[in-house]
């Protein structure tokens, strides 16, 4: 007697650390789902502060949904007879240039002319050695109130000038300058400077003062 009720009683107890044991798999899997959910449902943060979020999942398709598709992929049912035309050709050539919605920035090597979209020319001033074309100098960047900046690799200066040609500061010294471009973050323009030497990473430059950080 003593050992059968031992024995019941072992066999109660096995059964139910077994059925705590499955409450336990059975739980888990529940709460680990319920947690995973909650975060998959969650926004996306933009990958820039002050940029626009990543798309969802919802938002992105494999299959092109356009009516036309011709009309939006090409080809074109039919191309211009001169698909390209002279707009203007600068005295002493083009080293750069950049194009705005309103006009035309062009550095000669030894001058920086501005010209509308059709081409005719509204202002010119001369550069400096620095930005002579064996110096590697950067493409013009204009910024919204129409100043000019240009960067020089091998003359390791960085220069801002009005649209009258007005120098506004002169950064020199600065080493590997290998391209300017601005960016609008918000209602925030930003001067980025990329460096020869450093291509893991851009410095912001101040468009007031010049400054590289």
């Amino acid at each position: 007697m003593g050992r059968a009720g031992t024995s019941g009683r072992t066999r109660g107890a096995r059964r139910a650390r077994l059925l705590g044991a499955g409450l336990v798999l059975t739980v888990l899997p529940i709460t680990i789902g319920i947690e995973a959910g909650s975060h998959a449902a969650a926004s996306p943060t933009p990958q820039i502060p002050g940029h626009p979020a990543a798309p969802t999942a919802s938002e992105i398709s494999p299959i092109c949904t356009t009516t036309t598709p011709q009309q939006v992929l090409g080809p074109a049912p039919s191309l211009p007879a001169n698909p390209v035309s002279t707009v203007v050709t600068p005295p002493g050539g083009v080293d750069g240039f950049t194009v705005t919605s309103s006009a035309i920035y062009v550095n000669t090597g030894t001058q920086l002319i501005t010209y509308t979209l059709a081409g005719t020319q509204t202002a010119a001033f001369p550069l400096p050695g620095a930005f002579a074309p064996g110096e590697v100098p950067t493409s013009p960047v204009v910024d919204p109130s129409g100043n000019i900046y240009l960067g020089s690799s091998y003359g390791q200066t960085l220069e801002k000038w009005s649209p009258s040609g007005t120098v506004l500061w002169d950064d020199t010294g600065v080493d590997g300058v290998q391209d300017l471009f601005g960016v609008q973050v918000g209602s925030t323009w930003e001067l980025v400077d990329s460096h020869v030497l450093d291509q893991s990473t851009s410095s912001l430059v101040d468009p007031t003062t010049g400054t590289v950080t």
